[in-house]
């Protein structure tokens, strides 16, 4: 095992406190980025390619609906800071893996290839699921969650900025 884990007394690696995230960023960072750049391109494929109600066409009316309650609940809860208006910020993972696998054609000029989007898609709802219910990733699992958000985000930059060519540094 890498110097920086551990074996707990049940036999399982484990991370030290003082190594936790030193290589790399923490989960819910990754697990962010790849979130903000997938609905970054959604918005961009979607919205050039279909109706001014292309949210609601995509999602449907239940998903809306879900998309508006969790809008809702924000509102409340983070009362009297504003929050996002746009019902897209308030899509999970999973509906965003959706969104895009549905219209695949839209989007395989910016991602290129449906089996690897598929397996990165994977291992981001393992690597999503375990820090919500308070199970450490691993040191080899961290830094693969880093390279899935590292190809995603080049990818989607640079298919972005294809679209708009200023934006091409960012």
């Amino acid at each position: 095992l890498p110097h920086f884990v551990e074996v707990a007394d049940e036999g399982r690696p484990t991370i030290p406190p003082e190594r936790k995230y030193a290589r790399g960023m923490q989960p819910t960072g990754s697990i962010a980025i790849i979130e903000t750049d997938l609905r970054r391109l959604v918005a961009a494929v979607l919205a050039a390619s279909a109706s001014p109600t292309w949210l609601q066409d995509a999602l449907g009316d239940e998903t809306m609906t879900r998309l508006q309650k969790r809008k809702g609940e924000e509102t409340k809860r983070r009362a009297p800071s504003s929050v996002p208006q746009d019902l897209l910020a308030y899509t999970h993972f999973y509906e965003l893996r959706k969104l895009i696998v549905t219209n695949w054609e839209l989007f395989k000029p910016a991602l290129e290839d449906r089996k690897e989007f598929d397996t990165f898609a994977d291992k981001i709802e393992d690597f999503r699921n375990a820090p919500a219910h308070s199970r450490e990733l691993l040191p080899h699992e961290l830094m693969l969650l880093d390279g899935i958000a590292g190809a995603l985000r080049g990818r989607v930059t640079a298919y972005l900025s294809t679209k708009d060519p200023e934006a091409r540094y960012y």
